[in-house]
This record gives structure tokens, sequence and C-alpha cells, in this order.
């Protein structure tokens, strides 16, 4: 499929506007031109019509004559006036806006950065990623699935609650274990999950010709219209930026490292197993694996976009 009919389910604008304002202008222009047309034609027509008459009497009497003078006056006035104006003009209006919209340009610096070769592909013809150095972009196609360890904990926590860990802990002694309880474990669990949920950002594995990658996603900037797992087994499109390489089996990548304290918090759900597996024994299922760290060949990625 070409990758101008790829449908965005996440943008990382922040990163998207920072490598804008690097590579290209970090903003496009867009022109409105209104165009105005007047044709008016105005008229006017006056008609005055004025009439007037007058009456003069005189009589002068002297000694020897007597004089009368009678004038009689009637006069017409009238005007026509007629006024006609036609006016045209046609008028342009433009107007030059800046407008920075993240979807916009993405294409754009997409262009950009195929264009200066600074994107490396993982594909069909070159699935190595012993070429692939932290700091490089690359782009790659692969299978989304759920992150194990975010959606593990949140399923203990729920069924554990819905079991009820009051009855649980009334109804096995499990002294023999060790000293937690089952209450004790849901708490724990919870802090766990609000460590790894921090700052609203949280991961998911994508699964590329045998290579695990890891990509933190800030939920701040999914699509609005749908949660980002409604697309899980589905092959997406993701370019990003490369944070950590794991070349070998021997090197890994931990799904705990948010915490800070991935070691202590690896030991602390792996003392859980015991618990879970007494439960599974006992008819209690719940899931009783924690898969806390990716082995390679494996990449963690921040994501610019990812598309399907």
């Amino acid at each position: 499929m070409p990758a101008e009919l790829f449908t965005p389910i996440y943008l990382n604008e922040d990163e998207i506007q920072n490598l804008s304002s690097i590579l290209i202008d970090g903003y496009f222009d867009s022109i409105t031109i209104k165009q105005i047309s007047d044709n008016t034609v105005t008229g006017r027509y006056q008609h005055n019509n004025k009439s007037q008459c007058s009456n003069d009497y005189k009589n002068t009497k002297g000694d020897k004559d007597d004089n009368t003078a009678i004038c009689n006056s009637c006069y017409n006035y009238g005007d026509i006036c007629r006024y006609l104006e036609g006016r045209n003009f046609d008028r342009n209006d433009v107007t030059l806006k800046r407008v920075y919209a993240s979807f916009s340009y993405y294409n754009n610096l997409r262009n950009k950065m195929n264009t200066l070769g600074i994107i490396k592909y993982i594909n069909g013809s070159t699935p190595s990623i012993n070429n692939i150095y932290p700091g490089d972009y690359v782009d790659l196609t692969g299978c989304l699935e759920v992150n194990t360890i975010s959606n593990c904990i949140d399923s203990c926590i729920l069924i554990l609650n819905n079991y009820g860990t009051s009855n649980l802990d009334n109804l096995f002694d499990n002294k023999h274990i060790g000293p937690l309880t089952y209450t004790m474990i849901c708490e724990l669990l919870k802090t766990i999950q609000k460590e790894l949920n921090k700052g609203a950002t949280f991961d998911i594995t994508i699964n590329s010709l045998g290579v695990t990658c890891i990509l933190p996603i800030n939920s701040t900037y999914t699509s609005k219209h749908s949660y980002i797992y409604d697309d899980a087994s589905c092959d997406c499109c993701i370019l990003g930026k490369v944070s950590k390489v794991a070349y070998t089996p021997s090197e890994s990548i931990g799904m705990l490292r948010k915490t800070g304290l991935d070691s202590y918090y690896t030991k602390l759900l792996n003392s859980f197993i015991p618990y879970f597996e007494f439960l599974n024994n006992n008819g209690f299922l719940i899931p009783g694996e924690f898969i806390t760290s990716i082995n390679g060949p494996a990449l963690e990625i921040i994501p610019l976009s990812i598309c399907i």
C-alpha cells in the first residue's frame, strides 16, 4: 500500500514539530483569495410643477382726477430632473496564513527525511538489525501485540478482586509458601501498575521479521476515536527513533525499566508466582507468569508515527 494511504493511529506531535523545525520550515503557508464583485446601478427621477396667481387693485384720487388700476397675473412653473449612475468594480482580498498542523506536514517531514537518507528500513531485504544503532531513525512494518507485563498485572488485579482477597486469605493458609497474603499481593500489584502508568505512557510491542520492538506510547497522541489495542494483531507501519538495541539473546530490554528499580520489581513479581500456582492448583485460575524483559534481537523505539 502507498505510504500516502496509511491511516495514523498515533502521531507524536512534539517530536514531529521538533524535527520539522530542523529539517523543514515547521509550518506550511495557506493562501486564501476572496473575490468581490460589485455591479450597481442607481437612478432618480424628479418632476416639479408649481402654479401661482395674484390680483392687485389700486385707486388713486386727486383734486382733478380719480385713477383706478387693477392687475391680475398668473404663471405656471414646471421642471423635470432625471439622474442615472452605474458603478462596477472587482476586488481581490488575499489572506496569507501560516498553519502549524502536525498531520498536514508529517508527510512533508517524512519525504524530507527520505530525501536526506536518514531513515533506515527494516524489511524483507534487510531483516537484520546489526547496522542499527541508538539514535537512528527506522521504518518498519510489524504486527501490533498487547504489552504482556502491563496487561498481565491488570488481569491479576481484576481477578483477585473478583475472587475477593479476604475470602482467599480465609480459605488458604499460605505460610508454607511465604509471609504474603493475597490482599498484600493485590495492593503490591496496584503499586507496580501505578509506577508503569506514570506520565500517561505505556509500552506496546511490535513483532517485525523476528525482531521484537518495544514502543513507549504517550496516550495524549493516540487516536481520540479508538483504543490503540483495538488494532492488536494488525500489521502496522512504524517510523521512529531507536533508543536502545539488544543485538543477541544474551541482551535484553526490561519491561519494568520505567520504575527505576526493575531488578527489585522483577524479584517481587516472581515472588508472587508460587501463590498464583497454589490458586491454579486449587481451581482458582489466574495468570501465573510475568514477562519482565524481552531478549534480543530487540529494539526500543520512540515512535513518531504508527499507521495502518
